[in-house]
């Protein structure tokens, strides 16, 4: 390989080291703390060039992991806004329901539906859903698929991409071990996932109040208790007429009210 083969790899190495650079820029600064810890604790325990060691390079270190942290918090601020694809949650057409398998076994399957908007100029392609809430162990999750609609036809498969300056309904649906919020759970869910795009990208989605299709049925108002209500309602409004008529016939003393005599015609 001669020298501008080296170039070019090496280039290609740094775009893409640098794409994500908030996690280097992270983990520098972590590496300083750690150095500065290792030093301090090695002055605390008084071992050989430790004290000199950190009262020469102890401030700096501090100084060096505080400055690149910094500057990975605003790289990666730059890294969310740079990105030109937009997740819009369906909650409407998305679900979550307990079932349970023939042998007792229990699932929790999340049914996922949102649209994806790709603004960027290349091909969009998504690779793996996460669940990061509910929070659930890794072990648990028995599936975790997610598909894409066809560009041109309305089919939905794994291996279809997002055109550029394109939008495309997208599906996931997550397989999980166990009753998710207990088997009598009820409430809407918050559910918050994370979709991962061909370039390692990871994506926040958030689906709120995400109802189980047996919501309407549970919550539902049952006849009697409508009926009751209503019957409440009518019977406090005769209470109230009777009593409105009662004080302009009676008065607050109880006594039928005379009637003033109409003054003659002069």
């Amino acid at each position: 390989m001669g020298l501008a083969g080296f170039v070019s790899t090496a280039s290609k190495v740094i775009a893409a080291t640098w794409r994500h650079g908030s996690r280097l820029l992270l983990g520098i600064s972590v590496g300083c703390y750690a150095a500065a810890f290792v030093l301090w604790l090695g002055a605390k325990l008084q071992l050989a060039r430790a004290d000199e060691l950190w009262s020469d390079y102890g401030i700096f270190l501090i100084l060096a992991g505080t400055v690149f942290g910094v500057l990975a918090a605003v790289k990666n601020y730059a890294e969310r806004q740079n990105t030109k694809i937009v997740l819009i949650a369906n909650e409407q057409e998305s679900l979550w329901v307990h079932t349970a398998q023939p042998d007792g076994s229990a699932f929790t399957q999340f049914s996922l539906r949102f649209h994806v908007a790709n603004m960027d100029d290349g091909a969009l392609h998504l690779s793996k859903v996460r669940l990061d809430w509910p929070w659930i162990s890794r072990r648990r999750i028995f599936n975790a698929l997610v598909v894409t609609q066809h560009p041109e036809q309305n089919l939905y498969g794994r291996g279809f991409s997002i055109r550029r300056r394109s939008r495309r309904d997208c599906s996931a649906d997550i397989l999980v071990f166990g009753l998710v919020g207990g088997a009598q759970r009820r409430k809407p869910m918050n559910v918050r996932v994370s979709i991962q795009d061909h370039a390692g990208r990871w994506h926040k989605l958030v689906f709120r109040d995400l109802r189980t299709p047996q919501f309407r049925q549970i919550y539902q108002p049952r006849p009697w208790i409508r009926n009751g209500l209503l019957a409440a309602g009518a019977a406090i409004v005769l209470l109230l007429a009777a009593g409105w008529s009662w004080k302009h016939h009676f008065g607050a003393t109880g006594e039928p009210q005379a009637s003033s005599p109409e003054s003659p015609d002069s």
